[in-house]
């Protein structure tokens, strides 16, 4: 069944539990931007926020581009205030289900370093809730590099609602809601901005699997509003990946034996069409490495052309050895990281030399569970301002250098 059914079987087992212990997801990483001397904040800057501090709530608000309303969860830290620009997490869950799955995770750690987290729910119509993003609704069919599934498969036959509204219908390789999911973020960022004191400079993206997926996809759309993200799980389908208008931090992480969104082994081949072994359940993804080459083309390009940035190295080949990155959980579960690219001394423009793309790896599968699955889906952003550096060019303001720091473990020991 998708990306998804041993996905949706995993959460289900989790559900079960109380939220205190539930997933310990926060997925994060210090992938982040460093205090401003202004920080850029947003118009709900003196506002009464929509839910009181330390508190999580279950929101609502109208889609009016897409005709819907959308549901999402917000956990606003304990020491929220109102005058005073905060960071946000926008944590988009996997196929099957909600935002709660990760913002309660998320939320001590974000009382403790005092950043906002809301988690959207991806719509269900008639089949699970999703994200459309990335390929997983092909236009045109069969797509660039031709299907992105191996339709012999048992499980690659979905139709939703929006899917079928369409003048050309559903096509076999869909498997999301056709709804512009997008478009529908960029609506939430405004509704967050006009409600909340955020800080333009320090807006996140984190996703698992099909939000993994949607992840990479919405951060490219909105290069100019989201400065970092990671992605767990999840990469585009092969021909639909897009690169991002400005250069962005990015972090991948995977398990080497994911074999439902796998890291590797679904490249697109020769001549466009997808070769080698498909997912475990009938679909290609494009590999890691060509995935996070459209985020390093785009940063070597603007350190290429800014002043002040001298002779570059080229950026690191991804099947080389590249230079380790370390975080606080470098070898539980045999994770390690490297960095992809070649880093830069841009005089005078912090943004550039702290922008940094990295490659995250751990022995097991597609999973999102506690410590003893995965200790590096266990972390999340550190947000206080004193570990922070500015990555990426999207609302910036003039920047003090601070240091990149390190993943950061979260969540409650079970």
């Amino acid at each position: 069944m998708r990306c998804v059914l041993h996905e949706r079987d995993t959460m289900a087992r989790t559900r079960r539990t109380h939220a205190s212990t539930r997933l310990g997801l926060g997925l994060g990483v210090a992938l982040s931007r460093a205090l401003p001397v202004f920080a850029p904040s947003s118009a709900g800057c003196g506002t009464v926020p929509p839910a009181a501090p330390g508190e999580t709530a279950e929101l609502s608000l109208n889609d009016a581009g897409n005709n819907n309303q959308r549901q999402f969860y917000m956990h606003v830290p304990v020491g929220y205030n109102a005058s005073e620009p905060t960071a946000v997490v926008l944590a988009f869950h996997g196929w099957d289900n909600d935002g709660q799955d990760l913002v309660y995770p998320m939320t001590p750690q974000s009382d403790r370093s005092n950043f906002i987290v809301v988690g959207p729910n991806g719509l269900a119509e008639n089949q699970y809730t999703s994200w459309n993003g990335g390929g997983t609704t092909q236009v045109p069919y069969p797509g660039p590099r031709g299907p992105t599934c191996d339709v012999s498969y048992p499980y690659t036959d979905y139709c939703y609602t929006s899917c079928a509204a369409r003048d050309e219908g559903c096509h076999p390789c869909d498997w999301t809601t056709c709804n512009d999911d997008i478009a529908f973020v960029g609506t939430l960022l405004d509704w967050l901005e006009a409600r909340l004191c955020l800080d333009l400079d320090k807006v996140y993206a984190v996703g698992f699997s099909n939000g993994a997926t949607f992840t990479y996809a919405v951060s490219a759309a909105l290069s100019t509003r989201i400065v970092a993200f990671v992605a767990n799980s999840g990469t585009p389908h092969p021909g639909f990946e897009v690169a991002p208008e400005r250069a962005q931090s990015v972090m991948d992480l995977h398990g080497t034996s994911d074999n439902t969104c796998p890291p590797d082994h679904t490249s697109p081949g020769p001549g466009g069409s997808p070769s080698g072994q498909p997912s475990g359940d009938g679909w290609y993804y494009l590999d890691v490495a060509s995935t996070l080459t459209l985020w390093l083309d785009v940063l070597q390009a603007a350190r290429t052309s800014a002043a002040g940035c001298g002779s570059l190295e080229p950026p690191v080949d991804p099947a080389a050895s590249p230079p380790s990155y370390l975080t606080s959980a470098d070898g539980e579960r045999g994770l390690s990281c490297v960095r992809l690219d070649p880093g830069a001394s841009c005089i005078g423009d912090d943004a550039l030399n702290s922008t940094k793309i990295v490659r995250c790896s751990f022995e097991g599968g597609h999973e999102v569970r506690k410590r003893s699955c995965c200790p590096c889906v266990c972390v999340t952003f550190n947000v206080k301002s004193d570990h922070f550096a500015k990555t990426g060019s999207g609302r910036t303001s003039t920047p003090q250098k601070r240091p990149f720091a390190y993943l950061r473990e979260n969540g409650p020991s079970l």
